[in-house]
């Protein structure tokens, strides 16, 4: 709590800080009057798209983006506002997503389990606005079943130079199947301030998650699905594993970063910068897992495991504080090369609510480490033809060691309409804490691996553009070292060999007049020793629809059809009590069914209207679909989602 009041102190002094400026718009450095015309008409402000603008820590200054695109009907059709090509939901809205695509983590202690990401604000997706006018945001998704998923946004300038913005986003689906309820609610506060001379900056945000999902372990029987009885098909009449246990996710994180600028200069279009910069950026989070079942819960006590506590309630918990401080120098030459080095200081604890002793195991109640290092990055454009950019951090600590991620970016455009990214990745970095310890009333599901090793990744990346065809292909090479997952026996396991992948994506768009087809592919081969990263070796999508202006062009009409497609594999099982993927006890494939989509999406000015019959073909291609074992996929259900702007 003293790091929201800290928070506000510093939004306030803030205020005082740029009061007179923002009480008075109009006034001027000698004090004198503002002046205003003379004429007796009153004048309007008629804004533009271009006039609402945000960034983020990773990506540039940009504006809302309003255009009637497949691009957005792909990011907005889903409940988080993300693309979901590569990926398959589970049963629910709002419980886990399968991953079909491997890809590589970021650096950094990783607590969060793996279920929960989906919905959750990193401090890379957190925007900071700049707007002429107050702007409302509203997107708004159906549940499954019963219930809904919306997210608010308002955002104002106080002035051109102080922005506050306030965020909601809630989701609530009950899902067809017993025990699936979802819950979540973020809500995130942000503010951006600049002096007038541009030399200090100072940006801020509070992020608050609750993420509660009912685990219901998956269907008891697969036949009860499969056989596709009528009786059956209300699903609530089909048998789950798990009847009272649920999982909550709670998250917290305050964050504050400053710059100041020296030695300003312009440069040749007049360009303000400044050739050094003194940055710092302090993060504090806080993160509190909690899994509880109930007696009437049996799937584990009869065939896995026997209980460690019988005398008190069923419930494990784990909570983590982790704080970082980064300074740094930024050094600039106009456009042309920019360099930033410094130092990162983190204190990570990890808690659990006693010391525990099982067997000749012990876990311990805390574990904390202080880890110190450096980061830095490079960015060189000598023209408008080749770019580089490189980055790298390093930490050390006394508990987790040393961990480092060194990424090198090229992009080579030699002709117009044709370019060339290129990236090398590589990758040391504490396993999952999921993986590495966990306290709970199942005596079987407590583990503390003390003696792990880092994850090597390298990574390697080649992909062209062909602009003028409207197609590119791409080329991933993965090679992981000490690779760690979940065993069938629900074991942690740390592989010594490695693991290799192999992927090769391709994207092409067709248009013929108002007819366009978008399609996107996925072939991946994985070498690795007992299949520990199962994933499927095709995965495919295509989308046939028709765009024009209808209504004398007072709107746009986006109408077709998508079909996604991925090839048979056996994948990975669903592990509630952490909220882990595992490796599968049974040789069941799943995949190779497809999954169509009619949809019509509309645009009027600033509003865009989602109409989509999801999984339409559910009823005539069999009962075998599956996003992870136990756990079928949606059968058909209407889609409806909005996105509407309010510029006032």
């Amino acid at each position: 709590m003293k790091f929201f009041f800290f928070w506000c102190a510093v939004l306030s002094s803030s205020l005082v800080f740029s009061q007179r400026e923002i009480s008075n718009p109009n006034s001027t450095n000698n004090g004198s009057k503002p002046k205003f015309s003379q004429s007796d008409s009153a004048s309007f402000f008629n804004p533009k798209y271009r006039d609402y603008t945000f960034w983020t820590e990773k990506e540039a200054l940009q504006a809302f983006d309003t255009a009637n695109t497949i691009e957005n009907y792909y990011v907005y059709r889903n409940f988080n506002n993300k693309n979901d090509f590569g990926s398959i939901r589970s049963t629910t809205i709002g419980n886990f997503i399968n991953p079909l695509v491997y890809e590589t983590s970021t650096l950094g202690l990783k607590l969060m389990p793996f279920a929960k990401q989906d919905f959750h604000y990193s401090e890379n997706d957190i925007r900071y606005y700049n707007v002429k006018t107050p702007m409302t945001e509203f997107i708004y998704h159906n549940g499954e079943k019963e219930g809904h998923i919306l997210n608010t946004l308002f955002t104002h300038n106080l002035h051109s130079r102080w922005n506050y913005a306030f965020q909601y986003r809630g989701l609530k689906s009950l899902g067809k199947y017993l025990n699936n309820v979802s819950n979540k609610n973020n809500f995130v506060i942000s503010t951006n301030y600049k002096t007038k001379s541009g030399k200090y900056a100072i940006w801020s945000h509070f992020s608050n998650e609750n993420n509660d999902n009912e685990e219901n372990g998956g269907i008891q029987n697969e036949s009860d699905f499969e056989d596709g009885l009528s009786q059956l098909r209300n699903r609530q009449r089909i048998t789950t594993r798990l009847q009272d246990a649920t999982s909550s996710y709670d998250y917290r994180r305050y964050f504050i970063g400053q710059e100041l600028g020296l030695m300003q200069k312009y440069d040749g279009d007049s360009t303000l910068y400044f050739p050094i910069s003194i940055r710092n950026k302090f993060s504090y989070e806080s993160i509190e897992y909690v899994y509880k079942d109930t007696d009437s819960d049996t799937l584990y006590t009869n065939n896995v495991s026997p209980l460690l506590y019988t005398s008190i309630a069923r419930r494990s918990e784990k909570r983590n504080k982790n704080f970082y401080n980064y300074s740094s120098v930024k050094f600039q030459w106009k456009k042309a090369a920019q360099v930033e080095l410094g130092l990162k200081y983190q204190n990570f604890r990890l808690y659990y609510p006693e010391n525990l002793q099982v067997g000749s195991l012990t876990i311990p109640e805390e574990i904390t480490d202080n880890r110190l290092g450096f980061s830095g990055n490079v960015q060189l454009k000598w023209n408008d033809f080749v770019k580089l950019h490189s980055e790298a951090e390093f930490l050390s600590g006394s508990y987790f060691k040393s961990t480092y991620s060194v990424k090198n970016f090229i992009t080579i455009k030699p002709i117009d309409k044709y370019s060339f990214e290129g990236k090398v990745h590589i990758l040391s970095q504490t396993p999952s804490l999921q993986l590495l310890t966990n306290q709970s009333f199942y005596s079987k599901f407590n583990y503390h691996v003390s003696d792990f090793k880092n994850e090597n990744t390298l990574q390697l990346v080649g992909k062209v553009h062909l602009e003028k065809y409207k197609a590119s292909i791409s080329a991933n090479l993965f090679r992981i070292e000490n690779y760690m997952y979940f065993d069938s026996d629900y074991a942690p396991k740390q592989l010594d060999g490695t693991v290799s992948i192999a992927q090769i994506q391709g994207e092409y768009r067709f248009q013929f007049r108002k007819f366009h087809a978008d399609a996107r592919v996925v072939y991946q081969q994985i070498d690795s020793e007992n299949d520990v990263l199962p994933l499927p070796n095709f995965i495919g999508n295509l989308a046939l629809y028709y765009q024009s202006n209808v209504f004398k062009n007072a709107a746009n009409l986006q109408t077709g059809i998508t079909i996604s497609y991925f090839s048979a594999f056996k994948s990975r099982e669903f592990f509630p009590v952490i909220n882990e993927f595992m490796i599968g006890s049974s040789d069941k494939e799943m995949g190779n069914f497809p999954m169509m989509n009619v949809f019509a999406n509309l645009k009027v000015k600033t509003m865009r209207i989602y109409v989509e019959a999801q999984h339409f073909n559910s009823s005539f291609t069999g009962f075998k679909y599956y996003s992870a074992p136990k756990y079928p996929f949606t059968d058909f259900r209407l889609n409806i989602g909005l996105v509407w702007l309010l510029f006032t």
